[in-house]
């Protein structure tokens, strides 16, 4: 009888034990406390390393309002607001800085006498909801690359063409992360005729695949259409357009798996020139490595 009565205090135990876990606050493993401190003067202050495109929170136990400031000359603001209006004692604030870099914390409106503290987090899966969310925006930015092309004919010329040299530029547009586009000028050397070509040219973008190659960095695997057209060129002033499908990989530089910021990007084409009096020779291969930044 005496052993089934100590059985008891362990069932029991077993039974409260769900129902203590219930009532346990999860912990918030998104956020990462970067600084904690207590002021007791508006002069007190703290510092604290933030970065732009971050997202914060800062916790005030007491009175007052965390004022966060950039450390250098001219000392910014970053922005802070209040998130939970209540008159509870503690009080939640977001908080986004303008740029990465060194801040200065304090508590204004501190009273004399009273004592506030302030904690400081770092939210990683609202930083990272953010950025996705950045990252579906229309933006546009520049581009510049360098390559080469196989020969081709814009006239009856004697012999066969030989390749040249290639360079492209213009403005880079970028709407979600499954389109985007480039609008440029692209200068092509034709050595037989010895002549330049000046292509104004149309480049949509589909995404095929995309994935992180290197850690941290992301790449995409793209189908592109290049549609240029040239002014009057060569000794006939004809007017050459041209049509080239290809692909383009693309490895974006932005540590955090963004498409965001500056990246690298090669690309090969073949395309069908028209609007020439050839029947031969009037198609090309181009190959061209570039940089690409779109903010």
């Amino acid at each position: 009888m005496s052993l089934r009565l100590s059985y008891l205090p362990m069932a029991f135990g077993v039974a409260v034990a769900p129902l203590a876990a219930q009532g346990t606050v999860p912990e918030d493993r998104s956020r990462v406390l970067l600084m904690e401190r207590s002021f007791a003067s508006p002069m007190d202050t703290a510092r604290a390393e933030l970065r732009r495109g971050v997202m914060y929170w800062a916790e005030l136990d007491g009175p007052g309002f965390p004022d966060v400031r950039w450390a250098g000359k001219y000392g910014q603001s970053a922005l802070v607001v209040d998130a939970e209006p209540s008159p509870h004692a503690t009080r939640r604030f977001e908080v986004h800085a303008g740029r990465s870099g060194s801040y200065v914390v304090r508590v204004r409106g501190l009273e004399p006498g009273r004592v506030a503290t302030v904690r400081l987090y770092r939210d990683d899966v609202e930083t990272k909801r953010f950025a996705d969310s950045r990252d579906r925006e229309f933006s546009i930015g520049v581009f510049f690359g360098g390559g080469g092309h196989t020969g081709y004919r814009l006239e009856p010329a004697a012999g066969d063409p030989r390749g040249g040299r290639q360079f492209e530029g213009g403005i880079a547009t970028q709407s979600g992360g499954w389109f985007s586009a480039l609008v440029g000028l692209s200068r092509q050397s034709v050595h037989n005729p010895d002549f330049a070509v000046a292509w104004f040219f149309l480049e949509p973008r589909a995404r095929l695949v995309s994935g992180q190659l290197i850690r941290n960095h992301r790449s995409d695997l793209a189908f592109t259409l290049r549609v240029a057209a040239a002014p009057e060129t060569g000794p006939h002033h004809l007017p050459p357009n041209l049509i080239a499908p290809g692909f383009t990989f693309i490895h974006h530089l932005a540590s955090d798996g963004r498409r965001r910021g500056a990246s690298l990007y090669t690309s090969w084409r073949h395309g069908w020139i028209g609007n020439v009096p050839e029947t031969d020779r009037h198609t090309t291969d181009e190959f061209m490595v570039g940089l690409a930044w779109i903010p």
